[in-house]
């Protein structure tokens, strides 16, 4: 993901969705792991944030079409599917950096 942060924002939304179709279309179990960036610090500078919110969107949208999907934290595994409620949120929708 690192290497597309200087593609545009519209060009970022089509290299997103290629991949979750991509992966949709997979005829073999793929497991995908992400940092959860949303918890740490705010970055300082405008490319940490891109970086911080499109990698937030990319483990989102992967979400939506997984299952099971689950958190690891503290040496413990919790099961999202089965404790969460996902959230509705468009990848079309405007973020600010």
């Amino acid at each position: 993901m690192a290497n597309q942060l200087d593609q545009s924002a519209e060009d970022w939304s089509q290299t997103q969705q290629e991949l979750v179709v991509t992966l949709q279309q997979s005829p073999s179990d793929v497991i995908v792991v992400a940092e959860e960036v949303g918890w740490g610090i705010v970055p300082a500078y405008p490319l940490g944030r891109l970086f911080r919110d499109r990698l937030g969107e990319l483990v989102r949208s992967l979400a939506a079409i997984a299952h099971p999907v689950y958190l690891v934290a503290g040496g413990h595994v919790l099961n999202l599917s089965q404790l969460g409620t996902p959230l509705n949120l468009s990848l079309d929708s405007p973020r600010s950096c």
